[in-house]
């Protein structure tokens, strides 16, 4: 049997992606108001994409066809395949929180 030590992570932490919206003919940010700095002028929604900033400056761009074909069903599944006792996990992975042994 082989064990492999894992890292405890809290299970509330939030990991929500956020897009930004772009000028779909130069690729930079929108603005609130809805304005393209680059080319300097207001820009109509038909003009607009959904893009990830995965670096400063650096845009993936996501169309709604994409968006569409994600499997949402599975989305938010998790497969718990084994637990561990409780009592065999050191407290200080704990954090801040108390936890009894029942």
């Amino acid at each position: 049997m082989v064990h492999i030590p894992v890292k405890l992570y809290p299970a509330t932490e939030e990991r929500d992606i956020h897009f930004n919206q772009l000028h779909a003919v130069c690729h930079s940010p929108i603005k609130y108001r809805k304005f393209c700095p680059v080319c300097e002028r207001e820009v109509a929604g038909e003009e607009i994409q959904r893009a990830y900033q995965y670096l400063p400056g650096e845009y993936a761009v996501v169309e709604d066809a994409e968006l569409e074909d994600l499997p949402l069903g599975t989305a938010k599944t998790v497969e718990i395949l084994d637990f561990v006792r409780v009592d065999e996990i050191d407290p200080i992975y704990y954090g801040v929180h108390d936890f009894k042994v029942k």
